[in-house]
């Protein structure tokens, strides 16, 4: 009986430590974020911050082309080399999120960047408001206004491609999971 006991909580205490990159069940849909990589070092980070935390820190992920959430290439220019924070509209943005096809028009955005490494720069959106929002394939969800503030995300100069974190608050707030 001890013999089990000690490999039961041996086996709970790896769990609780393991880096999520090396399990591949937790990188599924979900990703733990830190401030500039998508992976975290254990279940016991998501707590740090307490429940509030762990609903921050928890999320999903959406990779976009850069001219998906950049209107030209000066504002390009401006967030992602000079980390200048801008608030700027981009008419229209599709994209795919767990099977769901969501459509939003009107978008107003505010970035705020910051450099990662030489090709990288993490993009704090803590302001994303949307006009006529629809999901649809498998269900018809019609909002008129959407807040998805809080959102953040990490472009990559080499790919042009920004892949955009959304908490899971906010899906389940908006997707109905």
């Amino acid at each position: 009986m001890n013999t089990l006991f000690i490999l039961l909580f041996s086996s709970f205490i790896l769990i609780l430590f393991m880096p999520f990159e090396h399990t591949h069940l937790t990188n599924v849909y979900s990703q733990v974020a830190n401030n500039n990589t998508t992976s975290g070092g254990g279940i016991l980070d998501l707590f740090r911050g307490g429940v509030n935390g762990l609903n921050n820190q928890l999320g999903y992920s959406v990779t976009l082309d850069g001219n998906q959430i950049f209107p030209n290439s000066t504002l390009k220019d401006k967030v992602v080399k000079d980390y200048e924070q801008s608030t700027y509209n981009i008419s229209s943005l599709k994209y795919n999120l767990l099977g769901y096809q969501i459509t939003a028009h009107d978008i107003k955005l505010r970035v705020s960047p910051s450099a990662i490494d030489s090709t990288k720069t993490r993009i704090d959106i803590p302001i994303m408001l949307a006009n006529n929002v629809t999901v649809t394939d498998g269900v018809n969800l019609k909002y008129d206004k959407v807040d998805l503030g809080s959102l953040w995300g990490v472009y990559d100069r080499t790919s042009d491609k920004i892949v955009v974190h959304i908490p899971i608050g906010i899906a389940l707030k908006y997707l109905h999971l």
